[in-house]
């Protein structure tokens, strides 16, 4: 919990000049890699219903995806392990591995679909649409923070 806000104890004088000391509330690194990591999960579940990959020229979404049939259905790990992430964070258990498991999500289903394609990975590589480039910034977001979020926990 947060410290109560204290009123400005007697003034100061230095110098023709009045201060107050007034206490201030900084909050932990761990708190502010903790929060972090909440938002970017909210995000990384937000990628699931945009474009994943174009098709003949149009974005199809991560939900429209999973529709398609058996292999689709990959897609649903981006919500659950976003959801697990946030949860995590927000009851402080297990966080950093939960971001950690989040963030190499949408890397694991890029290199499942390539693995699919066979030598014609590089036509998955290129059909990828916004939503999957912005899923792998964040995911690498997450991994990156996670190792912080470890050492920031250890710290305090």
């Amino acid at each position: 919990m947060s410290e109560p806000i204290v009123p400005p104890t007697e003034p100061v004088q230095v110098q023709n000049e009045v201060s107050y000391n007034i206490p201030t509330t900084q909050a932990s690194p761990a708190l502010s890699v903790s929060l972090l990591e909440i938002f970017l999960a909210i995000g990384l579940g937000f990628c699931f219903f945009l474009p994943w990959i174009k098709i003949l020229g149009v974005g199809v979404s991560g939900f429209q995806i999973q529709k398609l049939g058996q292999d689709g259905l990959i897609f649903w790990l981006i919500p659950v392990m976003s959801s697990i992430a946030v949860l995590a964070g927000m009851i402080g258990k297990s966080q950093k591995d939960a971001a950690m498991l989040a963030g190499i999500t949408p890397f694991g289903i890029v290199i499942y679909f390539c693995i699919q394609a066979g030598n014609n990975y590089q036509q998955i590589i290129d059909a990828l649409g916004a939503g999957a480039w912005v899923a792998l910034v964040i995911g690498f977001l997450m991994i990156v923070l996670s190792f912080n979020l470890k050492n920031a926990n250890a710290k305090s």
